[in-house]
């Protein structure tokens, strides 16, 4: 979501929002952060963000509501030089987490490992079953944004431009939301389980069944989808997967200790 307000912000004033190009001066955000790392430049460029739990919520909160002073409404080639422009913008981002749907499929184009594969989310409705409590989650995500943009008045909110005044029955916010959310932490393609799992791709130790000397360490040997952001996630995998080979492959000097 995008609201504009009656001002620009003042922290902005004088500043590209960008990194100086060789032989030009820099402002006094780029100084901040040159001199001592500090100043915004120095956050994750973040007002506030809020944890929730929509109506179809099943114990852990599924919704993180991001506030952004800029005009983010997606992702594209230029996102981020656009969004700077504009000095009076405030966006909410909503994030549904604890997501139902399971329909993604990701499938080999080929035998050649260095061509992408084909990716395919399967969003909503062409999803698995699951996908309508998605979609209501969001729905109720919308609506908390524009309570929390409504509350904002004081900071001098003016308009909703992102989904718009005319995006307001449930109806239309659901057909929006369809056509214009999106998502881009992709996991659980090739999951950790059981050797009677048939849909197990990999064993506890990382390992490919079937396919010997093949190890798997990313987002995709998740056997569920992880709440909100997976980072964190995919670090403690990590962690669990060096492990596992420094126990398999001890490092020369830990073999010499040893022995």
């Amino acid at each position: 979501m995008v609201a504009e307000l009656d001002h620009d912000y003042a922290l902005f004033d004088g500043s590209s929002l960008n990194v100086p190009a060789p032989g030009q001066p820099r402002d006094a955000l780029i100084g901040e952060w040159d001199d001592d790392h500090g100043g915004p430049y120095s956050t994750n460029g973040l007002l506030a963000t809020l944890i929730a739990g929509s109506s179809v919520a099943d114990g852990d909160s599924d919704l993180m509501l991001l506030v952004l002073p800029v005009d983010f409404h997606g992702y594209y080639p230029g996102y981020a030089e656009d969004g700077s422009h504009a000095r009076d913008r405030l966006a909410v981002v909503v994030l549904k987490g604890h997501t139902k749907n399971r329909g993604g499929v990701v499938s080999l184009r080929s035998a050649d490992p260095a061509e992408p594969p084909d990716i395919r989310f399967h969003y909503f409705s062409e999803g698995s079953p699951g996908w309508q409590e998605d979609l209501r989650g969001m729905v109720d995500g919308i609506e908390i944004a524009r309570d929390v943009i409504a509350h904002a008045a004081d900071a001098g909110v003016t308009r909703e431009l992102v989904p718009g005044p005319e995006v307001r029955t449930t109806g239309r916010l659901e057909d929006w939301i369809r056509t214009q959310s999106w998502g881009h932490h992709a996991c659980g393609t090739a999951k950790i389980g059981s050797d009677d799992d048939p849909a197990a791709v990999l064993d506890g130790d990382f390992r490919v069944r079937g396919v010997r000397g093949l190890r798997v360490v990313d987002a995709s040997v998740f056997p569920d989808i992880p709440g909100l952001f997976i980072a964190s996630a995919v670090y403690l995998i990590s962690e669990k997967a060096a492990e596992t080979l420094l126990a398999a492959y001890p490092a020369p000097e830990t073999a010499t200790a040893r022995r």
